[in-house]
């Protein structure tokens, strides 16, 4: 296993390769894996590659701080001899700390309650200097078909030379153990190459925009970006956009559109997706709160709503709403995925 570093405050290219744990005495060592120092030399490139090297398509989750908090991705992706693990900061953080583990489920370190025991990972560092982005490179050879990444990070944010806040991070997927602490892990298959790439697909987060009726989740606060949608009795039409960092859609796609009727406290809510653009998860709150809430306190993480429809692959679908009064408030989050060659029809 190779690290490589790319960007923030860390320069260069920092590798610690360790053979025995009782010399695991540095801040910023990583330890390979037995099979990489048993049968082989470790392989090393100078930066992280670019998304086009991938074979297939890769994997890429939220870097979640703080159970809701969008503090950048964690990217995973593979060539025809190497895995790639990327973390990359966003929203103001920077990366100070690294725990990783890739492999079997089985083979995580767990307590005896079942949460990850983050110290036991077999990758990870500390950065004296926290950085934006840090890649790990694996043996592919080295992994079944198909295996699960546990991605833990500690994240900050600087005011001048001064910590004004420090998150614990994970990257987003399935938790460990839903009555213990909120870590996640999630699942990667090997991507096959060949020649002929094919079609290659996008998959990006989208939001309904109400455009004077909407309220980006920035201007409350909030550390990502969307928007909530204020709106009494009537009918509405309004634009879905994808990949609109900031709630500036000068940066995204357009993707769809939201239907809104809501009438005598009722809410009829549809998504429709304009041609050439499917989606695979709908996340829905319509209620009299401006957002929804979670053991009592706001939240804008999409899996939070109580609307969660996972595993579709629609152009159109349609929710009811009952039990409604006066002004109300529509948070509408699809994960939409087009392809990515020529622009699809509109």
């Amino acid at each position: 296993m190779s690290k490589i570093t790319n960007g923030g405050k860390l320069l260069g290219l920092v590798v610690a390769l360790f053979l025995s744990i009782s010399c695991q005495k540095q801040d910023d060592q990583v330890v390979a894996p037995l099979s990489a120092i048993d049968t082989k030399e470790v392989s090393m490139k100078a930066m992280a590659p670019n998304e086009s090297d991938f074979c297939g398509t890769p994997t890429v989750v939220m870097l979640t701080a703080g159970q809701y908090i969008d503090a950048g991705t964690v990217t995973v992706g593979n060539d025809a001899d190497y895995l790639y693990v990327t973390y990359s900061s966003s929203n103001g953080y920077l990366i100070s700390e690294t725990h990783l583990y890739v492999g079997n489920l089985s083979g995580i370190p767990l307590n005896k309650k079942g949460n990850p025991q983050i110290g036991h990972f077999p990758y990870g560092e500390t950065f004296s200097n926290p950085v934006s982005e840090i890649t790990y490179q694996f043996n592919l050879s080295d992994f079944e078909d198909c295996f699960v990444i546990a991605a833990h990070a500690v994240v900050v944010k600087f005011d001048g030379d001064s910590i004004v806040d420090q998150q614990t991070a994970w990257g987003a997927g399935n938790q460990f153990n839903e009555s213990g602490s909120w870590a996640m892990y999630f699942e990667y298959c090997k991507q096959e190459c060949s020649d002929d790439p094919g079609t290659v697909f996008v998959q990006e987060t989208a939001f309904a925009f109400g455009d004077e009726y909407a309220t980006c989740f920035l201007e409350w606060g909030f550390n990502r970006w969307g928007w909530s949608n204020a709106v009494t009795e009537g009918d509405y039409n309004f634009e879905i956009w994808a990949a609109a960092g900031q709630c500036d859609t000068d940066k995204g796609t357009l993707v769809g559109t939201l239907f809104v009727s809501y009438h005598n406290g009722v809410a009829v809510v549809s998504y429709s997706m304009l041609n050439g653009f499917i989606m695979l998860e709908n996340h829905l709150y319509v209620g009299m709160e401006r957002l929804p809430l979670n053991n009592g306190s706001e939240t804008v993480a999409p899996g939070q709503y109580p609307i969660v429809v996972d595993g579709i692959s629609s152009t159109s679908t349609t929710y009811t709403v009952e039990n409604l009064s006066g002004l109300i408030y529509i948070v509408a989050h699809a994960v939409v995925e087009w392809e990515e060659a020529g622009t699809p029809q509109m």
